[in-house]
């Protein structure tokens, strides 16, 4: 471990311990993929449809963005995030009370494929609390804003940021992040813990974070290399929308796409 990186992850430490401690159904067909309000509110998907639906939504997207799309500072997967064509699949699939009005919404969702992981964190630590699904909610977030600092700390250590003041987190994540932390829910964490339970408490996320982070690589490199930077990307923000989420999340000023495909292709990390 070199030292720059072991200075980063002691500071990444304490800062945020400063934080925590200081805050005390039918096959779908192609129209109902339409964007009109009535389509969105009254759309069903069983899980039967799901890959079927995906296939459509790809076409769609597919149609709307023609390649190249992975341009400077993800501008078109941005605008792509915020379509109604994508919003709409996001909310057939995930089944909200209300569709989406934007794409962040995706994270006051109950996450399905960690919900066991992040129950198991909260019953182990958090004794005290009584757990619901707003405790799976607001942990997911602590975890993801987690995972946006651990990849934004290596990519400032990239030769051509080493040198650069490097903000930790965009200014809107930092915002969310400390709104998260300072919600009642979290005071009411850590309310119940004190001394080593809330270092044990926060390792635990911690590791989660670092774990989670190692998919969210795999997964990109994999779809990448399989179909490409355009339609690889198209097939990230349809299979896995929370690691789309924090792609275009982390890779913001200063880091852009350059070191988005250094990151995704470390060969490239010397240029």
């Amino acid at each position: 471990m070199t030292y720059e990186i072991y200075i980063c992850q002691q500071f990444t430490r304490f800062l945020c311990l400063s934080i925590l401690l200081l805050s005390g159904c039918t096959e779908p067909s192609d129209d109902m993929l339409m964007t009109s309000e009535e389509t969105r509110s009254n759309a069903i998907v069983s899980s039967e449809s799901i890959a079927n639906l995906e296939e459509r939504t790809f076409s769609r997207l597919q149609e709307e963005f023609p390649p190249p799309i992975l341009d400077e500072d993800f501008k078109t997967f941005r605008v792509l995030a915020h379509s109604d064509t994508y919003l709409t699949f996001l909310f057939r699939v995930f089944k909200p009370g209300n569709p989406f009005e934007n794409f962040g919404e995706l994270l006051d969702t109950t996450p399905s494929k960690s919900t066991d992981h992040l129950h198991s964190i909260l019953k182990q630590h958090l004794k005290h609390i009584v757990i619901d699904d707003t405790d799976i909610i607001a942990l997911h977030k602590v975890i993801i804003f987690q995972q946006i600092l651990d990849i934004r700390g290596k990519l400032s250590l990239f030769p051509v940021h080493i040198f650069a003041r490097t903000p930790l987190l965009p200014s809107h994540i930092q915002e969310a992040r400390d709104k998260t932390y300072g919600s009642e829910t979290v005071q009411e964490w850590f309310r119940g813990l004190k001394g080593q339970k809330t270092h044990d408490f926060f390792d635990a996320y911690v590791a989660f974070a670092k774990t989670a982070n190692d998919t969210v690589y795999e997964k990109t490199r994999e779809l990448f290399n399989q179909h490409g930077p355009d339609d690889g990307l198209i097939w990230l923000s349809i299979q896995e929308p929370i690691i789309f989420w924090i792609i275009l999340n982390t890779f913001m000023e200063p880091f852009g796409t350059a070191d988005f495909l250094r990151w995704v292709d470390p060969e490239k990390q010397e240029n």
